[in-house]
Formats: structure tokens, C-alpha cells, sequence
């Protein structure tokens, strides 16, 4: 970890050109970053609000399916960027020495901005239904920091199998699609 803070500036550069390089040759650049979390409310707000009726504890189906899938899309991101950065980054990391969990937590930072973006827009659809936050979501940036921290320990684990054996860059965006639906909480009442 001291290897990694002597080189935070390595870091910070590898995580901006992550960000920059997600968005460089898109029509819709940074766009991506708001149309997702909104495409994904609207599915599940169709499916498990109107159609499944499922309760969504008081709150508008929208904001509720929302809130969960701005931090699981974040983690779901890093998880799969994280587990191919060593692969990604193979030309510089045999030609110059650094801490090589500097790739894979780049790749997790990188993710925050697009969290950044996601967030706002759940803060206006929040505003929009005339939801206010409760005091509790002073500690979402705990919740952040536990994706963080989970995505970046799963992904220094499949990016170390993902050098040997390169199923794991197809594996990954299945398994955490199935992931979601495994661990997600419906309520039924």
C-alpha cells in the first residue's frame, strides 16, 4: 500500500484515462452515464412496479429500483473492468515497474465519475417524485467504499485468473447479470 500511495499520481492519471478513453469516440459521450441507470429504472420499474405489482416500501417504483441499481451498476462496471485491467494493460506493465494493484484500482476509480453522474440523476428523479432523503443516506458513501472495496477484491482475484485463462472476460458481464437477479431483494407482501 506504500508503493501505492508513493504513486497516487500514477493512479489518478491511469484512472482520468480510463474515463476518457470510455467516452472518447461516442456520440453521446458522458450521456452513457445518465441514459443507463435511466434505462435500467425504467425495465425494472416496469417489471416489478407496474406488471409484478411488487411493493417498493412506500416509495415511488421508480426512485426505489433506482437507488439499487446506480450502486450495483457501479459495482458491476468496476467488477468487470478491474478483472480485465491486467490484460488491458499487459504492454506497460512488462515494460515499466509499478505496484500492479495500481491498474485494477484505477479501473474502480474510474467508475466513480460515471457513479458521480448516475447519482445526480437518482437525486433528480428523487426530486422529481417529491422524495426526500432520509438521514440515512448520509452513509452512502460507505455503501460506495464497500462497492469499491468488493469490486476491487473480486477483481484482483479474476484478473489474476484472467491472464491465464481469458473465459473470465466473457464470464464476468454473465455471471454479474445473473449475480443481480440471484441476490436482489424483492419484497412480497
Amino acid at each position: 500500500l506504500r508503493e501505492v500511495w508513493d504513486r497516487r499520481e500514477l493512479l489518478w492519471f491511469l484512472a482520468w484515462r480510463d474515463v476518457k478513453v470510455r467516452y472518447k469516440q461516442t456520440a453521446l459521450g458522458l450521456s452513457w452515464a445518465v441514459i443507463a441507470p435511466l434505462a435500467g429504472m425504467f425495465v425494472f420499474s416496469t417489471l416489478f412496479g407496474r406488471i409484478a405489482r411488487m411493493p417498493s416500501d412506500g416509495l415511488p417504483s421508480s426512485v426505489f429500483y433506482m437507488a439499487g441499481l446506480v450502486l450495483w451498476r457501479y459495482f458491476a462496471r468496476s467488477l468487470e473492468s478491474a478483472s480485465n485491467s491486467l490484460v488491458g494493460n499487459m504492454a506497460v506493465l512488462t515494460k515499466v515497474y509499478y505496484p500492479r494493484l495500481i491498474t485494477p484500482l484505477s479501473a474502480c476509480l474510474s467508475g466513480l465519475v460515471d457513479l458521480a453522474v448516475a447519482f445526480g440523476v437518482l437525486l433528480l428523479v428523487a426530486a422529481w417524485h417529491g422524495v426526500i432523503p432520509a438521514w440515512t443516506s448520509l452513509l452512502a458513501p460507505l455503501w460506495v467504499l464497500m462497492a469499491l472495496l468488493s469490486s476491487l477484491g473480486v477483481g484482483l482475484a479474476l484478473s489474476a485468473v484472467n491472464i491465464k485463462y481469458r473465459d473470465v472476460a466473457q464470464a464476468v458481464p454473465f455471471l454479474t447479470q445473473l449475480w443481480m437477479y440471484a441476490t436482489i431483494v424483492i419484497p412480497f407482501s
